[in-house]
């Protein structure tokens, strides 16, 4: 199995916590595809979170509370972060 489906599965099985990285993301943050390069990439998301929430003085109700983000996780922000800057196609 490979990287980006571990990160996946990893997600479902905890979405609170683990952010999923498919190839693109995962090379843009420099890291690996390997258990080790998914750790880094997970140590580089939570500096990303903590910074986030020391933005926001250190509530995540602040963050996730436009109203597309309501019943979503900060992983997910995060996961949607990713994509829109490393993967979608810039016009």
């Amino acid at each position: 199995m490979g990287s980006t489906a571990t990160s996946k599965i990893l997600h479902m099985a905890i979405p609170k916590f683990f952010v999923m990285c498919d190839e693109k993301i995962r090379k843009a943050y420099g890291c690996e595809g390997n258990a080790a390069g998914y750790g880094n990439f997970m140590f580089r998301m939570n500096l990303l979170a903590r910074d986030l929430l020391a933005q926001a003085k250190g509530n995540e109700e602040i963050i996730l509370s436009c109203s597309k983000w309501k019943g979503r996780t900060l992983a997910r922000l995060l996961d949607v972060f990713n994509y829109t800057r490393f993967t979608l196609k810039k016009a």
